[in-house]
């Protein structure tokens, strides 16, 4: 399963780069599509977008703008997808129930994928903590957690060059740590 959050923002056409494959794009989510998905057997699994309400509007299916249209990138692709929609997290009441939501959609012994790259400031946290529980609980492994990093992009023989992270590791360390 490989699962995401799509913002608001209007993004900018940019060359996602991860181990050496090269994706041009304004969206994330296809970047790892094109080129971290492409590692190990992910077809048959269903890509879940998290979707508030404003970025629904904003860049799932914009209406007045053609560069804007995510779901119709996915659709082209031929990706299995499903759209999650979420609360916008303005209160504690409602951060919580995004947690849920992100719990309630991972099931037993998923093999998960995550990108961070997009949501509200505090969904990287919930995220791992639903993760992390849900590693617990229904006894999923995580396969990745990535970051388009379009701040550290990088000029590089006349070409914008924006990283993917692996912050798998990260996890992997959160792990050896449980263990001990």
């Amino acid at each position: 399963m490989l699962y995401r959050f799509l913002g608001t923002g209007k993004y900018n056409k940019c060359i996602y780069k991860f181990k050496g494959d090269l994706v041009e794009t304004r969206f994330i989510q296809e970047a790892i599509i094109s080129t971290v998905c492409r590692f190990w057997d992910w077809n048959k699994d269903i890509v879940s977008v998290f979707i508030p309400k404003k970025s629904k509007d904003a860049n799932w299916f914009n209406g007045n703008d053609e560069n804007r249209k995510l779901e119709e990138i996915l659709r082209n692709k031929g990706v299995n997808f499903e759209e999650i929609q979420i609360l916008e997290g303005q209160t504690e009441r409602k951060l919580w129930k995004i947690y849920d939501e992100i719990f309630d959609v991972i099931d037993d012994e998923d093999n998960v994928v995550f990108d961070i790259t997009h949501g509200l400031r505090s969904i990287p946290l919930q995220e791992l903590v639903a993760l992390n529980c849900a590693k617990v609980i229904k006894n999923i492994s995580i396969a990745g957690i990535y970051y388009g990093a379009y701040e550290a992009r990088e000029k590089v023989c006349n070409k914008v060059i924006t990283p993917i992270f692996d912050l798998t590791p990260f996890n992997k360390l959160l792990d050896e740590i449980r263990l001990k």
